[in-house]
């Protein structure tokens, strides 16, 4: 019986085709549905952290912390807001990001005006180390693992309640180096754009990104290279990511020469932290400088410190095997390089170390005649989305049934066996926020007017201090501070100094006669002296012992 061998008009689709399509739908509602419950419990994490934090005086620790909140707060208020407020020294997004929570002055005193921009990175990381774990992993065992070692980590936990600088750097390294993975995976352009912006935004958060920035530009050239790309393509994909990526580093440094006339003003200027470093190598205590053992060794401790012993321990063990596995793959050599990315911070630290431009002290690495044993052990912070990536790709990889979630559940809780090393930094290290009596003796007898200070030498504290931020006058706001050093009865009632070289209000009204004439010293404690002018008062200063 002979039979049509035309096709049909409108063939159904094949068994296998309807599997794809099926496949890829409960594919893409359970990734949604994944990353819908990683964002929730991670602002769970977030909210219960900054709520135990606040409650036990944690938020403030540091005295950057306070220090970035105060910069926020005299963009919008004080006797010459502006952006002109933002410095030259630490870079500007941070603060700027401060500014709508910063107006409210309990958000400014409590710290959690910083706190909120640290918070939404923390939860923004969580999800985009999912995604990144995800696809470098290949599972979605290693995708929650790596947000779990990074989302418990109990130092990121302390550090994303604080508005400290930190978290909000880390989010837009991962958000970046994300993006570019997928670019290098996809040869999207929209992923090459974003990974360009958000390595800008980096730069304008913390100087470890400037590195990033240079890396990252290699990767893209490396990856071109490897997939043969025209000269054309490669130079219109090269110029369209520095465009971007390079706009933060243009931008400030067109800051700095306008603001202030120095283009290197931040690596120059007296504020630096290279210019504070002379200091302790004065004291023969910059010990990592030029030595790349010992910058090595400071640093890979702090990071086993921030990220723990065995999971650091085990990332190691999955970075060789990820780089070897992957070698071994011809669809996977090119994201080698792009993955790698997220190693970056631990070459920035070792270089800064070496060149002795930041400096480190790691409580049982530092000498026993050295006045402080813990400094910037935050920085080990940067290595923990690497350890929790190549953590969870050596686990994913592991064949014993069971055997990764118990390595898990056996090292996670062994982290917060001890107060989180950042904590400790911020509570008896140098790091540490240090009120003065002399703050308190303000704080308690202030009656009105203005006040003049060194911030940098934190002679006082803005936030403890109590008073409106419009009546205390530091060395930012140009008029009205070159007023307070020339003619100071004229625009300030109280003086608060440190009778040191370091404090540079004291070191330019000491010799004033117009000081001497009309200032009387009402406190003093050690070399912290308060000074009220004396509007006819007779009080005499009350000696006190340190």
């Amino acid at each position: 019986m002979p039979t049509d061998s035309r096709p049909e008009e409108n063939p159904p689709e094949s068994l296998a085709s309807q599997n794809e399509v099926h496949h890829n739908f409960v594919y893409k509602v359970k990734k949604s549905y994944d990353l819908m419950i990683v964002g929730i419990v991670a602002s769970i994490l977030s909210i219960l952290a900054t709520a135990w934090s606040y409650f036990n005086g944690y938020i403030l620790a540091y005295g950057d912390a306070e220090s970035h909140l105060d910069i926020a707060k005299r963009v919008i208020g004080g006797l010459e807001p502006g952006f002109g407020q933002l410095g030259g020294i630490w870079l500007p997004l941070h603060h700027l990001l401060m500014v709508p929570f910063i107006w409210n002055d309990f958000m400014w005193r409590s710290g959690l005006a910083g706190g909120i921009v640290s918070m939404v990175a923390y939860v923004v990381t969580a999800v985009f180390i999912f995604k990144l774990a995800g696809k470098i992993t290949g599972t979605r065992f290693g995708a929650y693992a790596a947000t779990a070692i990074f989302a418990l980590n109990p130092d990121i936990l302390y550090m994303q309640t604080t508005p400290m600088s930190e978290m909000l750097l880390i989010c837009m390294m991962v958000l970046s180096i994300y993006h570019l993975y997928e670019w290098a995976r996809q040869e999207n352009l929209t992923n090459l754009i974003l990974a360009g912006l958000f390595c800008a935004a980096g730069t304008l958060v913390r100087y470890d990104a400037w590195l990033l920035v240079g890396a990252e530009t290699a990767v893209v050239i490396a990856v071109a290279l490897y997939r043969r790309w025209r000269w054309s393509r490669l130079e219109g994909a090269l110029i369209m990511f520095s465009a971007v990526s390079f706009s933060g580093i243009v931008l400030w440094i067109a800051w700095s020469l306008v603001i202030f006339h120095q283009p290197a003003y931040f690596l120059t200027s007296q504020y630096s932290a290279k210019s504070q470093q002379q200091g302790f190598a004065a004291r023969g205590e910059l010990v990592n400088a030029h030595n790349i053992g010992s910058s090595l060794l400071y640093y890979g401790d702090a990071v086993w410190e921030n990220a723990g012993g065995i999971l650091t321990t085990i990332a190691c063990i999955g970075l060789v095997l990820f780089i070897i596995i992957s070698l071994k793959t011809k669809t996977h050599r090119v994201l080698v390089l792009p993955a790698l990315l997220i190693l970056v911070p631990f070459i920035f630290n070792v270089l800064t170390l070496y060149m002795g431009i930041s400096i480190l002290f790691m409580p049982r690495l530092v000498p026993t005649n050295f006045e402080w044993h813990i400094f910037n052990v935050r920085y080990g912070l940067m290595m923990v989305p690497a350890v929790a990536v190549f953590a969870a790709y050596a686990l994913s990889k592991l064949k014993i049934e069971y055997a990764p979630g118990f390595v898990l559940v056996l090292a996670l809780p062994l982290m917060f066996l001890q107060t989180p090393i950042t904590l400790q930094d911020g509570l008896t290290g140098l790091s540490a926020r240090k009120l003065l009596p002399a703050n308190n003796y303000v704080a308690a007898n202030y009656d009105y007017g203005n006040i003049v200070f060194d911030d940098f030498s934190r002679s006082a504290n803005p936030i403890a201090l109590g008073i409106p931020i419009k009546n205390i006058i530091y060395v930012g706001y140009a008029k009205a501070y070159q007023q307070a050093v020339d003619k100071p009865s004229s625009i300030v009632r109280w003086i608060i100094v440190r009778k040191a070289d370091t404090d540079i209000y004291w070191s330019a009204v000491k010799s004033n006669p117009d000081f001497k004439k009309n200032f009387q010293a009402v406190y003093v404690n050690g070399d912290s002296v308060v000074y009220r002018r004396q509007d006819g008062s007779t009080q005499k200063a009350p000696e006190t012992k340190s």
